[in-house]
């Protein structure tokens, strides 16, 4: 049960002699329509990425090899994970600010989005986030 506007979802692992194999399915792991997929690497020693927040996004980030860690604030909880290769992946759901770093020299991050980029909204500034969580909250009473 999702208490907050993310948690973590299964990834089934197959480990054999010729290398592993890391499968999310639709259902299991992932529960919407797959509009885009991106990666993420070759991160220099101090790289931090995100900084942002989307309106509506949908994402399930996957660490497909080595490990980093994920500060995630959705204006009630704050909480820092660390994703790894043979860890689950990450379900985000909405208004969650984000910022990654940690990265491991071998770090790969696949992430796959509910909606094409140019019909995402992004949020860059953190002030505006707390701004945009705070009407949202006025909006709802």
């Amino acid at each position: 049960m999702m208490h907050k506007n993310w948690e973590f979802k299964e990834v089934s692992y197959f480990h054999e002699e010729t290398g592993s194999l890391s499968v999310v399915e639709y259902g299991k792991s992932i529960e919407f329509e797959i509009k885009r997929v991106f990666t993420l690497n070759k991160f220099t020693k101090h790289s931090i990425r995100g900084n942002h927040a989307h309106k509506e996004l949908k994402q399930l980030i996957v660490c497909s090899s080595g490990s980093f860690d994920i500060e995630l604030d959705d204006g009630k909880n704050k909480e820092i994970l660390t994703l790894s290769d043979n860890g689950k992946c990450l379900f985000l759901k909405g208004m969650v600010w984000r910022v990654m770093r940690n990265f491991t020299k071998d770090c790969v991050i696949t992430v796959l989005c509910d909606r094409e980029y140019k019909f995402d909204s992004v949020i860059d500034c953190y002030d505006e986030f707390i701004k945009m969580l705070a009407l949202q909250k006025e909006n709802e009473q």
